[in-house]
Parts: structure tokens; sequence; C-alpha cells
């Protein structure tokens, strides 16, 4: 019997521009989520040693802000929502971007190696309010069920028009600190929040 797993937010989603069709600079969640693997294991070692050993992936669905249902694709948008646009009927998925990061074994802000997963390539295509759900699976053998080890869910996030999109913060210490480590996260040195 394995270790007890759970997972925590480090960075929770704050904002997103709305993705329109054909739009060159696409402007993904922000800031981008990032994930932390919690186990009952206190030695350095062996947590390292059972990260190397076992396929650890976190996948990522969309959620409306006072539900628990996935909403990734079209035919589960609410009538309510606002309409489909081009890039809705182009994708086939509210959701869009890398769903799926595998695990980056790294020291964070302490000086410990531990397991992140990182989500700088995340996109909506239509405005909300949404929450975002994060599962943690084990891949096993192509001949074995994967079950999900764990689930934690973020706080509630807007996504906002290109007109109203209120632009993105400076990238924070955590996001810096991994990226200088390998993980792939584009960094800004500047904030771009209008005033």
């Amino acid at each position: 019997m394995g270790p007890n797993l759970d997972l925590v937010i480090l960075q929770q989603p704050k904002r997103a521009c709305v993705v329109e069709a054909g739009e060159r600079y696409r402007r993904p969640i922000d800031p981008p989520p990032i994930i932390k693997l919690i186990m009952d294991i206190s030695d350095e070692d062996l947590y390292s040693e059972f990260v190397n050993t076992n396929v650890l992936a976190v996948h990522t669905n969309l959620l409306l802000q006072d539900s628990n249902e996935n909403i990734d694709n079209i035919t589960n948008l609410p009538s309510t929502s606002s309409s489909m646009n081009t890039f809705l009927k182009r994708e086939g998925r509210i959701l869009t971007g890398s769903l799926t990061s595998s695990s980056s074994l790294v020291k964070g802000l302490g000086s410990k190696r531990e397991c992140y997963f990182a989500f700088p390539d995340l996109y909506v295509g239509v405005e909300g309010i949404y929450r975002l759900k994060f599962s943690l699976v084990a891949i096993q053998s192509p001949i074995e069920k994967n079950t999900v080890s764990a689930v934690v869910y973020s706080e509630p996030f807007e996504v906002f028009s290109m007109s109203e999109f209120p632009g993105v913060e400076e990238s924070s210490i955590l996001s810096k600190t991994l990226a200088e480590q390998g993980v792939g996260i584009p960094i800004r040195n500047k904030s771009r929040l209008r005033k």
C-alpha cells in the first residue's frame, strides 16, 4: 500500500481573457495555476524515490462557479451562458490548452525538492466566472485502470471580454523559482495590469 496523496494549490488562477478564433496573442489564465503534491513521507529521499518511480499527472477540468459538473465541452455549456463564438465552434471545447501536467521534482520556495504541477497554457472560450478542478492520477501499466488519487478545486476566477480584460500581473516568485529549474512557465518581469 502506497502513501496517502493529496494536492494543494499554491498559486490560484485569478483572471483570463476570452479566446477568439484567429487571435494571434492568446492570453492564458493568469497567474498560471501551480499545484503541489502532499505525501505522508517525511524523508526527502523516499519522497523523491516515490515521485521518480511513479508516473504522476494532474488533469484539469472547467467548472461553473457554483457547480462541480465539468463543462469542458460545448455540449455541457448551460443555455444561459453567452453565445458560442467561432473559436468554440472550431475547437469544440470551452477549456483548451495543455489540460494535463506531468510532475516536476524541484525546489519550491523552501530548500526541499518537492513535486509540482504547473498549468501555464490554459484558455477559456466563454466569458464568465469559473473554477478549475485538478485531479491527480498515478498512471499504471496500459492494461490497468488508472484511478484518481486526489482532487482539489480552485477559487473562482473571471474570464473577461477583450475590451474588459484588466491585464496580467508580474510573475510570482514561485513561478520564477520553478521556471529557473526548467519548469515551462513563461516569465513576466513587469505587471501589465490596467490602472
